[in-house]
């Protein structure tokens, strides 16, 4: 008896325990609703994958399924949703009512987003020295050319044009100053700087010495082997253009220097010099070599400015005023040496920018030899076989070699257009 009371207390009980559980999921259940719907693209009517719902004013929110539909639980009452996606203009939806046990049925379009950004301006300039940019050059050219870049250039650790220029196929330097191309000479090759001719130092000569440009300068050197009709019309050999760099867009410093060795010169004490001047370590003459100011004027013709004797007496003097150092001296020359210094920079000059670059160089180098002959010949018949030699003579020579310049204003540019 006592048994059956107990297991009628315990069922009791459960019954209890279920009828608290159900109803007070009941009660809740009767309190809230749902928002059920599809988020569409506006313009293609696709369903939107992953677009979120939320709630405003609350942290409540849902996403999209792979189908586009989305459920929202909420408590009864009135709502305001924000649907939004990724490049998707948001869509705010206010005063949505939700009823307690109902299903509020909700699709929403999203617009696509437009946006305005301010303009991108991309500047660039043409590499040109480079061996890329050069080789690309070469192709598309309409004549036969060949050139060498500053990067091979400052590679190869030339200092001057002059040892640049000889790297090109079919190009030759004599003296390390006169270009030679496809073996034609000076007064067949035409040098220009940026375009435009410049001239020549030695009036013997029709092209430019090209030692004295500094290879810091050079942005490259192009060789046109055939005609166009944009090039000047007298040359033969080939045609030489020297592009300059341009002015540099921050600070740049540039220094170089270099030492040779001549096996015939370097350290040879049977080297033959003379005694010069002072200046003769930067080319140039203190006065040493200088003509004598009596020996400047005019030499008073025989039987005008009087007797013999005066004439003796005036030849006498001017002879003795010049150097009496006429013998060569030995000497022992010391190594070959090579130094290249430039400096640029950019400013404004008001809302212009300006820039410079300014290059100093310095070249010292020994020569010599001691195996030559030098002969006079006499014709003795009709033919060469029939020359006479008259003076067979050893010949021996020291060379001393300097070269000192700087460039700066061929180099100054101010932009004066930006754009």
């Amino acid at each position: 008896m006592n048994l059956h009371k107990s297991r009628m207390t315990r069922q009791f009980l459960l019954f209890i325990v279920f009828a608290l559980f159900f109803g007070s999921s009941a009660g809740l259940l009767a309190q809230t609703g749902i928002i059920s719907g599809t988020i569409f693209d506006e313009q293609t009517g696709e369903t939107l994958i992953g677009a979120i719902v939320q709630i405003e004013g609350t942290t409540l929110s849902t996403a999209t399924d792979i189908d586009g539909r989305f459920h929202l639980s909420l408590t009864a009452g009135t709502h305001t949703l924000k649907a939004s996606y990724v490049s998707y203009t948001s869509q705010i939806i206010n005063n949505v009512v939700v009823r307690a046990g109902e299903i509020v049925p909700l699709d929403i379009k999203l617009g696509t987003e437009s946006v305005t950004l301010n303009e991108i301006v991309v500047e660039a300039k043409v590499a040109r020295n480079t061996e890329n940019a050069l080789q690309t050059l070469q192709k598309k050219s309409a004549v036969v050319q060949d050139a060498i870049s500053s990067q091979l250039i400052s590679r190869l650790g030339d200092n001057d044009a002059g040892a640049a220029v000889k790297r090109i196929t079919g190009v030759s330097v004599e003296g390390g100053k006169y270009v030679y191309v496809r073996g034609l000479g000076d007064r067949y090759t035409k040098i220009t700087l940026n375009g435009a001719e410049i001239p020549g130092l030695d009036p013997s000569r029709n092209t430019v010495q090209l030692d004295m440009f500094p290879s810091s300068l050079i942005d490259n050197i192009t060789v046109l082997k055939t005609f166009s009709a944009d090039l000047p019309g007298d040359f033969t050999g080939g045609f030489v253009n020297l592009s300059p760099k341009e002015f540099p867009d921050q600070f740049m410093l540039h220094a170089s220097a270099s030492v040779g060795y001549n096996t015939n010169a370097t350290f040879n004490d049977q080297y033959l010099g003379e005694a010069g001047g002072k200046g003769d370590w930067i080319g140039m003459d203190d006065g040493t070599r200088a003509i004598p100011k009596i020996a400047q004027g005019n030499i008073p013709n025989r039987g005008i400015a009087g007797s013999k004797p005066e004439l003796a007496t005036q030849l006498d003097a001017i002879t003795k005023a010049f150097n009496r150092n006429m013998t060569p001296i030995t000497a022992t020359p010391f190594l070959n040496q090579n130094y290249v210094f430039s400096v640029g920079n950019r400013f404004q000059v008001g809302n212009r920018p300006l820039g410079w670059i300014v290059s100093l160089s310095y070249q010292n180098e020994y020569e010599y030899y001691d195996n030559g002959i030098t002969g006079r010949y006499a014709l003795s018949g009709s033919s060469a076989e029939g020359l006479s030699p008259l003076l067979i003579a050893s010949d021996r020579r020291g060379q001393h070699n300097i070269l000192a310049g700087a460039i700066a204003n061929c180099l100054i540019n101010w932009q004066i257009n930006t754009n």
